[in-house]
């Protein structure tokens, strides 16, 4: 699941309309609408090490976005791309959103608005706030094969975690064509005869962008290439 961050900054005060029939001054109930100043995300992800791979678990129930700004008052709600969210009213500067999971499946740039309760119909919330849902740091945990003679080319499989869609294997930081599988699992084609013969390659993993994350790197062996004895005939 994609790692998210954002620090968010940047959004225009907007005034509610008077309503019909109430006079120029006259006391409202509500005088402006809140304002949005920043937003910041914070996820219970925890990593744990098995072994070469870093894994990550989280409780998406304690993910946490924190709105600041202004005029906030009870029944704040916050929106994310067009969506209401979970809001909780903390004071007039701050309140707290819970972003659902099935949002932060796929990097992109989401929209974070807020609005008043009952204005979402009256008045569109102000431009918002770019929230950049960037992918993880992916893992691996094993190469398969994870060694080739140099006149060899094969299927290599790489097992891990944190995989994404355009995900690219990099052996000795050379990019080679990759399929993504699933989240735990890319293939290439790796053509050992280009690789340099009695020397440990260095095979690793990058999520394609935003962020470009790069994961840990595994060995594998090129050895030298096959020489085939072929028995002498004695010629009569």
């Amino acid at each position: 699941m994609p790692q998210r961050l954002a620090q968010c900054i940047g959004l225009t005060h907007t005034k509610r309309k008077r309503p019909a029939g109430q006079a120029r001054g006259q006391q409202a109930a509500v005088a402006a609408a809140p304002s949005l100043a920043a937003c910041v995300f914070r996820h219970s992800a925890i990593s744990a090490k098995t072994g070469t791979a870093s894994q990550t678990t989280r409780d998406a129930s304690r993910d946490v976005l924190t709105l600041s700004g202004s005029s906030f008052f009870s029944g704040t709600v916050a929106l994310f791309d067009g969506l209401v969210l979970n809001t909780t009213f903390v004071s007039a500067t701050q309140a707290n959103a819970v972003i659902p999971a099935a949002q932060l499946t796929s990097a992109r740039t989401a929209k974070v608005q807020i609005a008043g309760a009952g204005m979402l119909n009256a008045s569109s919330p102000a431009a918002g706030l770019a929230f950049q849902v960037t992918n993880q740091t992916p893992a691996i945990s094993a190469l398969t094969p994870d060694t080739a003679a140099q006149d060899t080319n094969g299927l290599m499989t790489v097992s891990g975690s944190n995989f994404a869609p355009g995900a690219v294997l990099l052996p000795d930081g050379q990019a080679v064509p990759t399929v993504f599988v699933s989240a735990t699992q890319v293939r290439a084609q790796i053509a050992a005869v280009l690789l340099p013969a009695g020397r440990v390659v260095q095979v690793a993993v990058q999520n394609a962008g935003p962020s470009g994350r790069l994961s840990n790197e595994l060995p594998f062996l090129v050895t030298a290439p096959r020489i085939m004895i072929l028995p002498l005939i004695a010629r009569r």
